[in-house]
């Protein structure tokens, strides 16, 4: 009977722990998983937790010029 009560929170356990694999290695590492897809006057951006498509991998954001729209 106490075993099953941990089964929940065990579940939810592995869950987070999936989630947080995914979002560690979002862009520029993985481009399919971002948490921003934005537009610009050249295309696409994706925004992840270590950079954004294109940047190196780093934490925080530096955008160059062309990213913010100056030219």
């Amino acid at each position: 009977m106490a075993v099953t009560a941990v089964l929940p929170g065990l579940f939810f356990c592995f869950a987070a722990c999936v989630l947080l694999i995914f979002v560690s290695v979002s862009p520029p590492t993985w481009e399919s998983v971002y948490f921003l897809n934005a537009g610009t006057g050249a295309g696409r951006i994706r925004f992840g937790v270590f950079g954004y498509t294109g940047s190196g991998t780093s934490v925080g954001y530096q955008f160059p010029p062309s990213v913010r729209g100056y030219k």
